[in-house]
Formats: C-alpha cells, sequence, structure tokens
C-alpha cells in the first residue's frame, strides 16, 4: 500500500524530459543527473487526494464483477492513504 503512494509521489518529482535530441551526455561522468522537483503540501496532498480516487473508483469497478476481496483491499488502501492528508 504506501509502496504505490511513496511511487506516485517519487515520480511527481522527476523533472520532465526535454523533447527533442538526445543531448549526448556522458552518464556515467555524472553530468546527466537532474534535480529533482521538490514538492510543496499542496502538490503532495493533490498527489495524494487523485490515488485515493483511482482506488476507490477501482475498487468499485472490482465490486461491479463480484470480486470483492480486491475491492476491500483498496477501499483500505484508501482509508490508510486518508491518514497522510489529516
Amino acid at each position: 500500500m504506501l509502496r504505490g503512494l511513496v511511487a506516485a509521489l517519487d515520480s511527481a518529482e522527476a523533472p520532465a524530459i526535454a523533447a527533442g535530441p538526445s543531448s549526448g551526455q556522458d552518464f556515467r561522468s555524472g553530468t546527466a543527473e537532474v534535480e529533482r522537483l521538490v514538492l510543496d503540501d499542496t502538490d503532495v496532498r493533490r498527489i495524494l487526494t487523485m490515488e485515493i480516487e483511482e482506488r476507490e473508483d477501482a475498487a468499485a469497478q472490482f465490486e461491479r464483477l463480484g470480486q470483492t476481496d480486491r475491492a476491500v483491499a483498496l477501499r483500505l488502501e484508501a482509508m490508510l492513504a486518508r491518514q497522510y492528508l489529516g
């Protein structure tokens, strides 16, 4: 559960990849490293809210398919994620 939330936040911290041809940097030299974006509280809340909504939507779909165990697990994940919004 937490692994998915951490992954979502980690992805949000990744800088956008510039469009266009590769710069030809040598990755072994360390010059190709870029700084991660810094998320503020608003960003973190927005991402967590999206993750909660995704889990609730998926839980509803699993419930319609009769897969109540999976629906319950996703709702539990959403409930736990809400604690980080508090």
